[in-house]
């Protein structure tokens, strides 16, 4: 998929595109599939998801997402919507999207190799010792299975999915206003996430960016 518009370059060489009003509608409702969500999308996040369409294939798993925040379909097997807390990005959402590219980081937190104690591990190798503790060749099989297969599943069934963030706000009438995807590491600098969340979508939607409203 590429962008509308008129292509150029500038003194430097670099492509640019000029877009009108009607180019930019055009693109957000070709990218939402003329979803009734449209108006409510910024332009810089269909931007970015189109290049992930074409390197990564993360749109499909992030419009999955968009349609469940919108009650067009059932909700999936990731974290619920949750505000910001606090400052510079109270007043904003945050919602995960979970793709392939997250199953190790989903194994991890289902088996807590991700911080000191691994309590729920320990007790998974306890019970196959304890059942299979005259079959030792057997339990390479047996914990790659629960670890892999079961760690996965066991946080899907309990919604948990973890992965990265559609990063959205609710405008007056309670809806949801979708502004950017982001990932884990950029959720660790608050200030520069802000920044470029406002960079890309504060000329579309300067409401949510006036933060002495917050």
């Amino acid at each position: 998929m590429t962008v509308p518009g008129v292509v150029g370059e500038d003194a430097a060489g670099l492509k640019r595109v000029s877009l009108d009003r009607e180019d930019i509608t055009a693109f957000k409702r070709h990218f939402t599939n003329d979803a009734p969500y449209w108006p409510r999308i910024s332009f810089a996040m269909c931007a970015r998801l189109s290049l992930f369409e074409e390197c990564r294939a993360i749109a499909h798993y992030v419009r999955e997402e968009l349609e469940a925040l919108e009650g067009l379909r059932h909700p999936g097997n990731t974290k619920p919507a949750k505000p910001f807390r606090k400052l510079p990005l109270r007043g904003l959402w945050h919602k995960h999207f979970s793709t392939p590219e997250h199953t190790l980081r989903n194994i991890g937190e289902r088996w807590g190799l991700t911080v000191e104690g691994n309590r729920d591990l320990d007790k998974m190798i306890q019970e196959v010792a304890a059942n299979h503790g005259d079959q030792p060749d057997v339990w390479p099989g047996i914990i790659a299975h629960r670890v892999m297969i079961e760690g996965l599943l066991d946080r899907s069934y309990a919604r948990r999915m973890t992965g990265d963030w559609i990063i959205f706000a609710k405008n007056s009438a309670g809806a949801n206003v979708y502004l950017d995807v982001a990932s884990h590491e950029e959720g660790q600098n608050p200030d520069c996430l802000l920044k470029k969340l406002a960079e890309g979508c504060a000329c579309e939607f300067p409401e949510f960016f006036d933060r002495s409203a917050v």
